[in-house]
């Protein structure tokens, strides 16, 4: 009897979410008239240059068939990173991690090919031969609802992934609990299968990751957390200050450290609910699950929009600096598997405003130490994100003892920006690796440049001036 309760209730908030999202973006004028009339008229002429390349990300990254409907061929969520990946040339490793509580983390390792040998990636993975030697490891961990898919989907040239590998650095995208549905006893019908929340993901599955990519990597890792990615990771140096002898650098993107109170009123009402009403409503296991059949079954563009209308609307972010035609790939990787009790734990971040966790032997929420965190951190923002305040945790990072090594907060730039803006290159990516190759202070890292190999230093000036 509960569970049709909470699909009506999960259903119904989505749908009137979604209607009023829209009437918000038009009483505001911020509706895109455009991606309304790929929705509607999917065979209209705008959607037609998407073909072309005018509306999907340039020649046609995101996908062949930028008509919308069932027209668009970009792969369902757990293909992308490696449907990408295989399109640009770049060959994908997939490895399982299981953690100490016996989930099994989903790993991909890309890498370049450096030849055009018509091979299979399993050929590929076997012959030292045809990849290029791997520089410093980098870990790319996405936030909430997201996947690995987050830092592939702007492109080959505008994705933080290739942008990386291209550059010579080996690049390991990691996904949390839930994400692959993977678990070495129990299964998604288990409600011990939905047990957890950020406390878990800092103390299992960011050590988890850590630790298996320096062993294969025999190095210390650059790991780089957007959001939800870079809490974890505030959660596990707290938990496991000794970690950090495996990290030779901490990335924080849109920092979740402090987060500020969420102004959407629906968002509002349901932090105010009694715990028994929020349990009852919602339940205890993936937290509004009726959104992926929604995103498995719906056409790319009609889910797309409806997706991006309802977390714009709630989270107060927008597209603005995106490029158009993005959104379609985007949310095949938002949203993914989350536990309602992971939505109920940032509730209560959001409304105390920093990172804690709650403790069953003490009525107060515990907080996640800066000061154990023992490797050199660099923190990107946007300072026009209204999620997570930037600014508050340089400060505290600073008067903690924290070695912080880089900072830089984007005019204008909102929560995703920093890996989806159509400048983020300029802005971020570019002065992401000019701080690797500072920090590390080695040569390593090589791109191609047609006739051999120059330092990464010297593309980017190149690059810069073209």
């Amino acid at each position: 009897m509960f569970s049709y309760v909470q699909t009506f209730v999960s259903a119904f908030f989505l749908f009137f979410i979604v209607l009023m999202g829209y009437a918000h973006n038009i009483s505001q004028k911020l509706h895109d008239f455009w991606e309304v009339i790929e929705i509607l008229v999917p065979h209209h002429r705008y959607a037609k240059k998407s073909k072309t390349g005018e509306g999907v990300n340039g020649g046609g990254e995101v996908g062949r068939g930028g008509g919308g409907g069932g027209e668009h061929k970009t792969p369902r969520s757990h293909n992308i990173v490696k449907w990408h990946s295989e399109k640009f040339g770049y060959i994908v490793e997939e490895y399982n991690v299981t953690t100490e509580d016996g989930f099994i983390l989903h790993l991909e390792r890309i890498k370049k090919k450096t030849d055009t040998r018509n091979e299979s990636a399993t050929e590929h993975q076997s012959n030292a031969n045809t990849t290029q030697k791997m520089g410093r490891p980098v870990i790319l961990q996405h936030g909430l609802f997201q996947s690995s898919g987050i830092f592939v989907v702007a492109n080959k040239h505008k994705s933080l992934a290739y942008f990386l590998v291209d550059l010579g650095y080996d690049v390991w995208l990691g996904n949390n609990r839930g994400v692959y549905n993977k678990h070495s006893k129990l299964s998604t019908n288990d409600e011990a299968y939905w047990d957890w929340n950020l406390h878990e993901l800092g103390r299992y599955d960011f050590p988890a990751l850590i630790k298996f990519v320096a062993q294969q990597t025999k190095q210390k890792v650059v790991y780089v957390g957007h959001s939800q990615g870079n809490a974890q990771a505030f959660v596990g140096f707290s938990l496991n200050p000794d970690i950090a002898q495996h990290v030779d650098l901490f990335v924080a993107m849109a920092p979740a450290y402090y987060v500020n109170q969420f102004r959407h009123w629906s968002l509002r009402f349901i932090q105010k609910l009694p715990d028994r009403a929020f349990w009852l409503l919602f339940g205890s296991r993936s937290f509004i699950e009726i959104m992926h059949p929604c995103q498995a079954y719906l056409p790319h563009r009609m889910f797309s929009s409806f997706a991006y209308t309802m977390f714009a609307y709630l989270f107060g972010w927008t597209s603005d600096k995106w490029k158009r035609g993005l959104k379609p790939t985007i949310f095949q990787t938002t949203p993914r598997p989350i536990s309602t009790k992971l939505i109920k734990h940032w509730l209560a971040v959001s409304k105390t405003g920093k990172l804690a966790h709650h403790d069953p032997d003490s009525p107060q929420y515990c907080e996640y130490l800066l000061s154990n965190i023992h490797c050199p951190v660099a923190v990107f923002w946007g300072k026009s994100d209204s999620l997570v305040d930037g600014e508050k945790l340089l400060k505290s990072l600073k008067a903690d003892g924290v070695s912080v090594v880089f900072e830089v907060g984007v005019e204008g730039y909102e929560h995703m920006d920093l890996i989806w803006a159509e400048d983020a290159v300029q802005k971020v990516f570019e002065p992401l690796v000019g701080l690797l190759e500072k920090h590390t202070k080695k040569t390593h890292s090589t791109v191609s440049n047609g006739k051999g190999k120059k330092k990464v230093a010297e593309w980017l000036q190149h690059r810069q001036q073209n």
